[in-house]
Parts: C-alpha cells; structure tokens; sequence
C-alpha cells in the first residue's frame, strides 16, 4: 500500500499496531475472564456443597430448604432419587449428572448456560448443586468492549495524529526551506530547528 505522505504512512501503521494491541488484549481479556468466571462458579458451588455435607446431610428437610444458608439450587440424592432439595430445585435429566466422572459441568442450551456441581459423598448419596444464567456476566464484559474498544482506537488515532503533526513540524520546516533552493539560487539556506 503506497501513501503520499509521510504523516499518512505513520498514521496507518500507528493504527494497525494499535489495532492489533486492542484486539490481542481484547481475546486475552476475555479468555481470562470467562476462565475466572468459571472457577468462581464452581469454587462456590463445592463450598456449598461442603457446607450442606456438613451441616444439613442428616437433618430434617424444612432446615435443608432455608435459603439463608445457600444461594444455589440444591438437591441431595439418594440411590438416584432426591430426598431433600430446595423449592427452586427445577434441573432437568438429572440421571446424567449424577452418573457423569466430571464433578462440575457447565452446560449450555439456547438462552443460557447452567454451572451444575456434583458431590459424590458415598456410592448412594450425591448433592447435586446448580446455577442459572452464568453467562450473564460474560455477555455483560462483551458489551462493554464492543462499545469500548472502538472508542479507545479512534481517540488513540486522533492522539497519534496531532502527535504525528507536532514531531513533523521541523521535517515541513526543512522541506520548505529546500524547496526554496534552486538551481539558480544557492544563496538559501536551511536554518536549524531550535529543537
């Protein structure tokens, strides 16, 4: 790609490099957010699950369905049949959680995605535990970038480009002095910038 000036050439690789830092740290940004999203989802899903293992396995189901103690969905598991679980307890096909190696699933379908915990006490007791819409936060942070992101390029272009003005002034300044020297007048000269 040719370009007649030298501030067009600087500009348009000033704005693709730029371009290309926002867009990596965009990707890694992202990645790493949705990475720790995940962990926190399930870092609280086993705490409660440890909590309803300890506090709540052999008491009677009125306390089990208390939600001061949990701000998940709950429900514990005896020979595949729930014994106690909380009223929001609403999870679909279940048999394939409780029989699934993977202690936490995140599992999507068409408006959402569910963070589902399994905790496996003995070969007979599970606590089967899950929240609704993780991805919430997810599609929050991606709205904000795409609304952020092209902000931040075109005031760092426009930044670059009255930069760009200011570190050419005494290249302008030395090309018009030249100019100014032709072959029938010698007697011009180029000044030196104070800078």
């Amino acid at each position: 790609m040719k370009f007649k000036s030298l501030k067009t050439r600087i500009l348009f690789w000033f704005g693709s490099s730029t371009f290309l830092v926002l867009l990596i740290f965009s990707f890694s940004f992202y990645f790493l957010f949705e990475k720790n999203t995940y962990f926190n989802f399930e870092s609280k899903l086993y705490k409660e699950a440890i909590f309803i293992k300890e506090n709540f396995l052999h008491d009677n189901k009125e306390n089990f369905n208390k939600r001061e103690f949990l701000s998940s969905k709950a429900a514990l598991f005896e020979n595949e049949q729930i014994v106690k679980k909380t009223d929001d307890f609403k999870l679909e096909d279940i048999s394939s959680y409780l029989d699934n190696e993977k202690s936490f699933l995140l599992i999507h379908n068409d408006e959402s995605m569910h963070a589902i915990y399994t905790l496996k006490i003995n070969d007979k007791l599970k606590i089967i535990l899950y929240e609704d819409n993780i991805d919430d936060k997810i599609e929050d942070i991606i709205e904000v970038m795409l609304v952020i992101e092209p902000l931040l390029f075109f005031t760092l272009l426009f930044l670059g480009s009255n930069l760009i003005d200011k570190i050419l002034i005494p290249i302008n300044h030395i090309t018009r002095s030249a100019k100014n020297i032709t072959i029938n007048n010698f007697s011009k000269t180029i000044p030196p910038h104070k800078h």
